[in-house]
């Protein structure tokens, strides 16, 4: 019977260099992202055994590791001694005054840190993996800071996939070829502008896997501080997305400043400058909903959006609320888990004349984002699912300031023609 061995990493790690020598080659390697992970797939019976450095003639006993042993009651059954040899590399045709940073685990760049005296310039960037950061320089072709991000902005808004000369998106209106890969609709000016973007499955990908491995684990629950009911299930929550400090989170930061701006031009023609303020997800389960209410800005205007990460079926097999996007008071039957939009009567009527047009439900369809201005109030209509059906939302406000004064005229003018 082939036995399961945990490491913390990929292949191609330490960890798995002592499993492929201390053990035949008959066993099966488990990849664990951290120690803690590795001590949990042991607990659970995912592996039989686990390889788990504790000691280092440099750096010393790594205490965390020795805390894990102790406080999960496991014991040592062997120990290998491995002579580590680090290397620093780089891609072909690279030498080392092109480097600007060097991505590694905490213990081996603490390993070189003599080495790296000389070369006060390079920029040291602590990883969970040596070898898994690797394998993604080498695959993304990584060559500096710069075009890191060129690459993961690239990721998040799926710019591979280079954009038709125009997109067609369910409004009917023609999208400009410089949407990155986002589809962009403005809803047909009623009564109060509402931006749609469609997101590549790519980067909702991206998101739940960042929230899955940093924010669940790390996070502390929010949900006491919503004005709703995010509380029928023991799992129900709302976490903090850090717009700062958190690699995902500050490029999808700078993602939705720059559909702010878009938002802010295609409602009114001014231009401005942006910055978010805050972002979170919301994680709501069968029961669970969001009652009437508004989102406040440091700035007196503000922009708000929700993005749509996981849709459970019982939500997603309804009909749509609308024939199109943006269609109002269309409703064809339940409306469990949509959002809501409500606001204030302006004159215009429906279709039969009999009351004014003050609220829309907006279907949740896994990859839309709605943006919307701050002030405007929404809601969550309850669902009912089975145990285990997740409702997952992102949201965020961002701060406007306009470049210059808005008067009347920015509302008069007609933009239909700029709309797509």
């Amino acid at each position: 019977m082939t036995r399961k061995i945990a490491i913390q990493g990929i292949k191609g790690s330490f960890h798995h260099q002592v499993a492929s020598e201390y053990y035949d080659s008959s066993v099966s390697i488990v990849e664990c992202s951290t120690f803690d992970a590795l001590v949990q797939a042991v607990l659970a019976g995912d592996c039989d055994q686990a390889v788990m450095a504790i000691e280092n003639s440099i750096a010393g006993s790594i205490l965390p590791n020795y805390a894990l042993l102790d406080q999960n009651e496991l014991v040592i059954v062997g120990e290998f001694y491995l002579s580590i040899q680090h290397n620093l590399m780089g891609l072909p045709g690279q030498s080392i005054t092109d480097i600007e940073e060097v991505h590694s685990h905490p213990m081996a760049l603490l390993q070189c840190k003599k080495f790296f005296r000389d070369y006060s310039l390079i920029k040291l960037v602590e990883s969970h993996d040596t070898a898994e950061e690797a394998l993604k320089i080498s695959e993304k072709n990584i060559m500096s800071e710069e075009e890191t991000q060129q690459v993961k902005r690239a990721d998040m808004i799926n710019a591979q996939n280079k954009a038709s000369e125009k997109q067609q998106v369910d409004t009917g209106e023609e999208v400009p070829k410089n949407s990155g890969g986002i589809e962009i609709a403005m809803r047909p000016k009623v009564a109060v502008n509402v931006m749609r973007c469609q997101f590549p499955n790519e980067v909702v990908t991206e998101l739940n896997q960042h929230i899955e491995d940093v924010l669940i684990p790390n996070n502390v629950d929010h949900s006491k501080g919503l004005v709703g009911q995010i509380r029928q299930h023991e799992r129900s929550a709302q976490l903090t997305f850090p717009h700062e400090g958190d690699e995902v989170g500050e490029m999808f930061s700078g993602v939705l400043q720059r559909l702010a701006r878009e938002f802010v031009d295609r409602s009114i023609g001014i231009e401005c400058d942006t910055s978010v303020e805050s972002m979170w997800t919301v994680h709501s389960y069968s029961g669970d909903y969001n009652p009437v209410h508004d989102h406040g800005t440091r700035t007196p205007m503000g922009v708000s959006c929700i993005m749509y990460l996981q849709v459970p079926r019982c939500i997603a097999t309804l009909g749509n609320p609308a024939e199109n996007f943006g269609g109002l008071n269309k409703s064809s039957g339940a409306v469990d888990g949509f959002t809501y939009l409500t606001w204030g009567t302006n004159g215009m009527r429906d279709i039969n004349m009999l009351r004014p047009i003050t609220e829309e439900y907006i279907k949740p369809e896994v990859g839309t984002l709605i943006m919307f201005p701050s002030w405007l109030r929404h809601g969550v209509m309850p669902f009912f699912g089975k145990e285990d059906d997740e409702r997952r939302t992102f949201s965020a406000n961002i701060n406007v300031k306009l470049k210059e004064k808005l008067t009347g005229d920015h509302y008069r003018k007609d933009r239909s023609g700029e709309q797509s």
